[in-house]
């Protein structure tokens, strides 16, 4: 991995080098989300190979939370289900736009905020695989019935944004502090990454650990929260 992204990031280059060495411990997700379609069914005709699939959004949504969060239980059954184990190195894409930042960043959220802190996205999404001439297949990943996986979840409360997600493929870190010092934004202190309702801004928190803020969390009611909550609190 780069030196300048410890772990939070890795290259297609990365991931295909580490699955041709048959790397332990590995666990790739897929977790490409849409409101307007079931994209399992994307993942059905192609992903990356060895990959599985998780919906990290299967929840119990609210007028309060139209994106909430899974229980512990049930994130942890998702994840036992495909075989991912407290020791996996588990690396999060998506086929979303955005480079495929829009869901990969819930996902490795998701991950953090039920104690698996080995996570890892891969830069660029599917799309960014692809385009190197990486090898995609539809044959389906499958977990023995008599060996799932292990995790064991316990919420990190501490770790649960005016930034333009549009470019978030990251290039490198003085990129993203660029970025950042545009919006205003000074990462050398804690940073609150919010939207309307705790998707994109999952994003926002990545992207300011990568650039060594002290600390990064986020408003996962984002803005419909705050703005039935407390609506004599909003700037116009």
């Amino acid at each position: 991995m780069s030196p300048e992204m410890p772990g939070l990031l890795v290259s297609c280059e990365w991931l295909k080098n580490a699955l041709d060495n048959n790397t332990p411990d590995l666990v790739v997700v897929d977790v490409t989300w849409a409101s307007t379609k079931n994209c399992r069914e994307d993942y059905d005709k192609e992903h990356i190979p060895g990959a599985v699939f998780i919906n990290v959004m299967d929840a119990e949504h609210t007028n309060l939370f139209p994106r909430n969060i899974p229980t512990l239980e049930s994130f942890g059954k998702f994840a036992r289900a495909v075989g991912i184990n407290r020791d996996s190195h588990v690396i999060i894409y998506s086929n979303s736009h955005t480079c495929g930042f829009f869901c990969s960043g819930r996902g490795w959220w998701s991950f953090r905020i039920f104690g698996h802190s080995n996570v890892s996205v891969l830069n660029g999404g599917l799309a960014k695989w692809k385009s190197h001439g990486y090898p995609t297949t539809d044959a389906i990943s499958t977990v023995k019935e008599d060996s799932p996986g292990h995790i064991v979840g316990a919420y990190n409360i501490p770790f649960a944004s005016l930034v333009n997600v549009e470019r978030m493929e990251f290039k490198s870190v003085d990129e993203l502090k660029e970025v950042f010092s545009e919006a205003g934004v000074d990462v050398n202190k804690p940073v609150v990454g919010h939207c309307n309702s705790g998707m994109s801004s999952c994003n926002t928190v990545l992207a300011a650990l990568l650039c060594g803020s002290p600390r990064a969390a986020l408003y996962h009611g984002g803005f419909t929260e705050w703005k039935k909550r407390v609506p004599d609190l909003i700037e116009k």
